[in-house]
């Protein structure tokens, strides 16, 4: 099987019984007897190149993480230094932020900050502010021109959100990119993978022309201000990266996989999961490795992880490192510097000033709508295992701008945190309070530990019964009948909320609907979330399907579609 796949990579290099390479030496110096000779001139290759990689990348990002134990005093420094630009735009004028500025104790500043300015959603900051953006208006919430917008990912209710990137922005997430780049290059044997390619499944770097601005993927926009030396180590080609059509870009991926030397992977595992899992079937490996038998590295983020452990774990023939960044369409907020170490630290000097709510009925709605009376505490005051809806101001023009996520810090960890979910993406029919990271726990218990060959899932909260139910979406090929008893039980183990309504049959036993991974798909096509810039929901409201989908997955009937 390795020599099949061998070939596939180097061709057959035979002729009449002799390789060519002979013809460059004498002609008794030497014979070669097997592809492996080959094999391993490329690989001492590879490995001389990822040596010098390794040692340019030492030089130019050797002190990007120096300083980032003061998180709290980092972050003083960044508002005040956000403040001070941002104070001559009209946003700075209505909030006078010229005033703040006489402020010298740190403390008393973000006090007065958090007096002066309110909390924000998108909707009020755009209605308010960025849509002025739209009309060409420059100095509105950061100097001078914005030239991009991000168009909004993942889980979001919305269609489209456009979110300012700044020039400013944009050098923040290169200066985070490089702290990321000087921490691989320390890791062990980095030089047997840095001389590889970097296989990046991302959104599409073709942009949308506005006439004040260009708006597109935030991974697009960033892979086209990447160094020249960047790009030439990401697979796909650019021209590849730039089309919009996703099923097209995995085939294209699955094709050529025979000719890359991948030592690095990215992306989200919901993407890179089964992509890794098509190459194994299409050319009948073992493993990945069996074809990239460099890969060490696995990054990833945006969502957890857990619920494809299990999967990643059989795509690989040993041990690869798993690095998580915290990437969203507001900037690059946090990375793990350290492959396997619970949580990602915070960028606490990334051009981003972080406060934290904490996600509770004193401060959120039933829906997760944030309330008026919500009150912010600092990186000073978090408290480890609580979950917090994250607010941000940054050097693009957002301001205590509410971005929708739900963190919680890891404890003995500094500034360490974990992505927990969406403030609106959880399930709360009876006052369960029904978070993400319960569902996702859950369902690993059920079906990781089991084999059975789950792939996907989402939950569809059901009020149309009596009692209300969750019902459970799931995609698998494999189907086993006591599931909904065992999603049961991993829940009442989760959700003490969700174990004393069960027991008053306030809410019902979780039914499940079946389907074959290709329709689950499809679904999520239905809701715009197959391409490499996209997440699968865990929650959805049924306000978002189509009628007669609803209706069949309500009566458990064939989708159809």
């Amino acid at each position: 099987m390795v020599d099949s796949v061998i070939q596939m990579q180097y061709g057959d290099f035979k002729s009449n019984g002799v390789y060519p390479i002979n013809n460059l030496l004498s002609h008794n110096a030497l014979r070669l007897t097997s592809r492996r000779f080959l094999v391993e001139i490329v690989e001492a290759t590879l490995v001389m190149i990822g040596f010098l990689v390794q040692q340019m990348l030492r030089r130019m990002y050797s002190d990007n993480n120096a300083g980032l134990n003061n998180h709290a005093g980092l972050q003083a420094e960044v508002i005040r230094k956000l403040i001070s630009r941002a104070a001559p735009t009209s946003f700075g004028k209505q909030h006078d932020f010229s005033s703040l500025l006489r402020v010298e104790n740190d403390k008393e500043l973000q006090q007065h900050f958090r007096q002066a300015v309110p909390l924000f959603t998108y909707e009020q900051m755009h209605n308010q502010w960025w849509k002025r953006l739209h009309e060409g208006e420059t100095d509105v919430c950061w100097p001078g021109k914005i030239s991009y917008m991000a168009l909004s990912s993942g889980t979001s209710q919305a269609a489209s959100k456009f979110i300012p990137l700044s020039a400013d922005g944009i050098d923040s997430v290169r200066r985070a990119g490089k702290q990321l780049a000087g921490a691989l290059a320390k890791l062990p044997e980095a030089n047997k993978f840095l001389g590889g390619r970097m296989l990046s499944i991302n959104g599409s770097t073709t942009l949308q022309q506005f006439p004040h601005f260009q708006a597109g993927d935030f991974s697009g926009i960033m892979m086209n201000q990447s160094p020249d030396w960047y790009r030439k180590r990401i697979v796909p080609e650019k021209s590849i990266h730039a089309g919009k059509h996703w099923q097209e870009k995995l085939e294209y991926i699955v094709a050529n996989a025979p000719r890359w030397k991948v030592s690095i992977l990215s992306g989200f595992p919901v993407w890179m999961v089964p992509l890794l899992e098509t190459i194994i079937e299409k050319y009948k490996l073992e493993t990945i490795h069996d074809i990239w038998p460099r890969v060490r590295i696995f990054m990833h983020g945006g969502m957890s992880i857990e619920p494809y452990q299990q999967r990643i774990d059989a795509c690989f023939g040993h041990p690869v490192m798993q690095l998580e960044s915290y990437v969203a369409s507001e900037g690059y907020l946090a990375h793990m510097l350290l492959p396997n170490r619970p949580g990602m630290q915070l960028l606490s000097d990334g051009g981003c000033f972080f406060e934290f709510i904490p996600f509770d009925s004193a401060n959120f709605d039933e829906t997760g709508e944030m309330l008026t009376t919500a009150k912010t505490c600092t990186i000073a005051d978090v408290e480890a295992n609580k979950p917090y809806a994250l607010v941000l101001s940054n050097n693009s023009g957002a301001w205590r701008y509410l971005i929708g996520d739900v963190v919680t810090f890891v404890e003995g960890y500094e500034a360490t945190l974990k992505w927990s979910g969406r403030t609106t993406q959880f399930i709360n029919l009876t006052g369960e309070h029904v978070s993400i990271a319960n569902l996702e726990a859950a369902f690993t218990a059920v079906f990781n530990t089991r084999q059975q060959g789950a792939m996907e899932f989402a939950v569809l909260p059901d009020t149309s019964t009596d009692p209300f139910v969750h019902r459970w979406l799931i995609a698998t090929d494999n189907p086993i009948p006591d599931a909904a008893v065992m999603l049961d039980d991993a829940m009442c183990k989760l959700n003490d909320d969700y174990t004393s309504l069960r027991k008053s049959d306030l809410i019902g036993k979780p039914e499940i609907y079946w389907m074959e991974p290709a329709m689950f798909v499809k679904l999520m096509a239905l809701l715009g979330k197959t391409d490499g810039q996209h997440k699968y929901p865990r929650v959805i409201a049924a306000s978002r399907l189509p009628k007669e989908i609803l209706s069949k997955l309500l009566e458990g009937e064939p989708l159809g579609l």
